[in-house]
């Protein structure tokens, strides 16, 4: 390939406009892929957290965890699973006698354990009749031939034991992916499991149900009103199927309490299924009350910490060698604590209320985004001087990354970091003083064939590094000239035809130029038929003079020759 082709092609391919598109198309692709999708999540999203760091949780939810200490404290064994059934029918009834709003179980009671115990819990369950169990969703996976080449999973609801789902008010799932998989979203509802509606959401339609239906009597819609009081699941259900309907009946809620619940339930029904966490900090974030003191609290000042809340039971240790339920999240510990499953499902019923999930531009918006970043950074390092370049690229990566925490503090909404800053902007810097150094470079061999023939080439360098060109003041120049002429040049054009004439000029000039050359001098002048040659010396010595007077007697011997 030419020479002069191949710089065109780079040259082409360095311009601003080709070098921002390629960037910005760059960061657009690695959005769309898994790669990108995960680079953000995994990391970008966790610096977000940690600049924002924990935040004050929201009131309404409360966990009691089932713990070590709890059973020191209840001289129970260190296995939650084997605790006698009349503790939690204890605390059910502590808790409703404080005046809790909605009760869950992060338990799975899965199968009758004693006549007794079991008659206790239900009866509990029965008589607070605002309690929700857990409903544990298992995987299956079953060979589609012989060859076990093909496979197929499946999940199937286990719930509780008849006894004690009949009792209860609601049965719910609620399933999380373990580690090393970390936990950033959750489910409103459960398609694997018919549609139905996971811990959190069942919580909020629980907390919900006094509002609606009295919004729904006040609205004289009886209907609903009469199947929220019988079958509040249906109900619920047929509202997922028509959410608008909620629309009135916020607007006859009584209170900002009751409007607020309605606002959320509206907006749950109607937001994607599978929203993002925002986390509240580490474990215990959460305000949490001991099992044992809750048992054993009396219960007027239990109803002034516990009336109107939502309550979470579930496993949840304050310590890492005891931890049961433990999910990798953004706020794990360095000592390998983990957040629990219940405090997590107080965490997503609590940014549900308060309709605080972190929500994400849609995706075309943020492929918008990540393309207007890429190209304005890219453009900017081209067109700008290269020192210029880096403080506006940096510049701009700093106020992108300050706009992006404030928007994550201030809106809950989350913009992509990891491509923009650690991948746009890196390659836009490189491929900016890239594109400046090709271009200098370019104009150094430009300069340097240009002049090569008439200038020397530390005078060549002094020109590209002086700004006011040729001027250099209090500079000195060292060096030989030799000049040539030859005799009778006048009358010899005078009487020699032209074509002659051409052809005597260049046998002379060639036998000139030979023996400079040869002694490293350097053609500056040629005017008809003088000759200047130059021997330039950054300092004053002995070897230019030498280099001039060993040319001379060469031009003799050359014609001798001849």
């Amino acid at each position: 390939m030419p020479a002069h082709t191949r710089t065109w092609k780079v040259s082409t391919l360095l311009q601003p406009l080709s070098l921002s598109l390629l960037v910005a198309l760059l960061g657009a692709l690695l959005l769309i892929l898994p790669l990108g999708q995960n680079w953000e999540e995994e990391l970008g999203l966790a610096l977000l957290f940690e600049q924002r760091g924990p935040r004050a949780a929201p009131d309404e939810a409360v966990v009691v965890p089932i713990e070590h200490q709890a059973a020191v404290a209840l001289g129970q064994i260190n296995d939650p699973a084997r605790w006698p059934r009349h503790l939690h029918a204890r605390l059910i009834e502590q808790l409703h006698a404080a005046g809790a709003a909605a009760i869950a179980f992060d338990i799975h009671f899965k199968e009758p354990r004693g006549a007794a115990e079991d008659a206790a819990l239900s009866t509990a369950l029965r008589a607070a009749g605002n309690v929700t169990l857990f409903a544990y969703l298992e995987r299956e996976t079953l060979r589609l031939d012989d060859t076990g080449a093909q496979l197929a999973g499946i999940e199937r609801l286990i719930p509780p034991a008849p006894e004690f789902a009949a009792a209860a008010a609601r049965v719910a799932p609620f399933a999380l992916p373990k580690v090393p998989v970390r936990v950033s979203r959750f489910w409103t509802l459960q398609h694997s499991a018919g549609g139905l509606p996971t811990l959190p959401l069942a919580m909020l339609e629980q907390y919900s149900l006094p509002a609606l239906h009295a919004a729904a009597a006040d609205a004289n819609n009886a209907a609903l009103a009469a199947r929220l009081a019988r079958e509040p699941a249906a109900a619920f259900e047929q509202l997922r199927t028509a959410p608008d309907q909620l629309d009135a009946l916020q607007a006859r809620a009584s209170g900002p309490a009751a409007r607020q619940r309605l606002a959320a339930l509206r907006a749950a029904y109607q937001n994607a299924p599978h929203p993002f966490l925002n986390f509240y900090g580490p474990p215990r974030s959460i305000t949490t009350l001991a099992y044992d003191q809750v048992i054993n609290a009396d219960p007027a000042a239990l109803a002034a910490r516990l009336k109107g809340k939502v309550v979470f039971v579930g496993f949840a240790e304050e310590r890492q060698p005891a931890q049961r339920d433990g999910f990798y999240t953004v706020f794990s510990q360095t000592d390998g604590l983990d957040l629990s499953g219940v405090e997590i499902a107080a965490t997503a019923f609590a940014n549900l209320l308060h309709r605080d999930t972190l929500h994400a531009p849609a995706t075309f918006g943020m492929l918008l985004l990540v393309l207007a970043y890429g190209y304005a950074i890219t453009y900017l390092c081209r067109r700008l001087p290269a020192l210029a370049a880096l403080a506006a690229g940096l510049a701009l990566a700093g106020s992108y990354y300050a706009a992006a925490a404030q928007l994550f503090n201030t809106q809950n909404t989350w913009l992509p970091l990891i491509i923009p800053l650690l991948i746009q902007t890196p390659l836009a810097l490189f491929l900016g003083l890239s594109g400046h150094y090709w271009q200098s470079h370019e104009a150094r061999r430009h300069l340097r064939r240009t002049f090569g023939h008439y200038l020397p080439g530390p005078v060549i360098d002094r020109l590209l590094q002086h700004r006011d060109g040729v001027h250099a003041p209090g500079e000195h120049a060292f060096g030989i000239c030799l000049a040539t002429d030859a005799a009778s040049y006048t009358r010899l054009a005078e009487t020699l035809p032209p074509a002659e004439l051409s052809a005597l000029m260049n046998e002379y000039y060639q036998t000139l130029f030979a023996p400079v050359r040869a002694h490293q001098g350097i053609i500056s002048d040629v005017v008809g038929d003088a000759m200047l040659a130059l021997w330039p010396a950054p300092r004053a010595e002995a070897a230019p003079r030498a280099q001039a007077l060993a040319a001379a007697p060469a031009w003799r011997r050359r014609r001798r020759r001849r």
